[in-house]
């Protein structure tokens, strides 16, 4: 509907209206169902390049439709003149993964591969799917980093903008000082978040800096289970943060805000408050 500005209603489907297309996706949403996938992730989706004839005339590849469903997608060019992905694929793709990048730490169990009738000869025209279990030893989730250099920005500035980008979601923001051109003294900023973000933190990034461009790239993060718990301490009930340790125990980490309150209430410096949490973990 986008990419003909009509609205839903008034769309007439051609080459996706088409019986394989909705076997293509029933069949894809049953194989979920019937293998019991929880999870689904997908590597940098590979684009071909060139010219197709449709009912709509010729267009370009990828497709309109193709391009407008893959946005905040990592895509690359596989120096391929063919259509290597469809709108339907890319529907799918969208709807149905949890993140985009490298392989994620697995137990592979399963391995199936679906293989077209054209031949290629830059690539094996083929599908693989990989079926697996989450290593036990490791918890891991895909995040896109965002970073731009800023040497002209006023360093007011820079506070609201980490607001606004915690504010937004983010996981983590950082500022690096560093020396940019001219030997001016600048700040590189540092923003993680998940997949998904990654429009609404880099739109974020251009309005509230200078910033002329904004690289991204996305990483598997391994993270530490962690839990809210509270403890009995002399002061009362503090709230700590429970952190699992890969080798089956446990770390109790004070959390600021609590241990600031009870040293307040109780006019305790806010080390001793510290120190006596970190005190459970001997």
């Amino acid at each position: 509907g986008k990419i003909h500005s009509l609205p839903p209603e008034e769309i007439r489907f051609h080459e996706v209206g088409a019986v394989d297309s909705i076997i293509d996706i029933v069949g894809c949403l049953i194989g979920i169902e019937c293998l019991g996938i929880g999870a689904i992730h997908v590597s940098h989706i590979p684009l071909g390049s060139g010219f197709m004839d449709t009912d709509h005339g010729r267009i370009p590849i990828p497709a309109p439709a193709t391009i407008e469903l893959l946005k905040g997608v990592p895509v690359y060019d596989p120096g391929i003149k063919l259509e290597m992905v469809t709108p339907t694929g890319a529907a799918l793709i969208t709807c149905l993964s949890d993140s985009f990048g490298p392989m994620p730490p697995m137990v592979i169990q399963k391995i199936g591969y679906g293989v077209g009738q054209r031949n290629l000869p830059e690539s094996p025209n083929l599908l693989r799917i990989l079926i697996g279990e989450d290593r036990p030893d490791a918890e891991t989730e895909t995040v896109v980093l965002l970073e731009t250099n800023l040497d002209d920005t006023n360093p007011e500035w820079l506070g609201f903008l980490m607001e606004r980008l915690f504010d937004a979601g983010a996981l983590d923001v950082a500022f690096v000082a560093i020396q940019m051109k001219k030997n001016r003294p600048g700040i590189q900023v540092q923003v993680m978040g998940r997949p998904d973000q990654k429009e609404v933190l880099m739109e974020i990034l251009f309005r509230e800096s200078a910033t002329l461009g904004v690289r991204f790239r996305y990483a598997v993060r391994s993270i530490a289970g962690h839990s809210p718990e509270t403890v009995d301490s002399p002061w009362g009930q503090i709230a700590v943060k429970k952190i699992a340790l890969r080798n089956g125990g446990y770390f109790v980490q004070p959390e600021f805000e609590a241990c600031r309150d009870i040293a307040l209430q109780h006019d305790r410096p806010l080390r001793e408050i510290y120190s006596w949490i970190l005190g459970l973990n001997k």
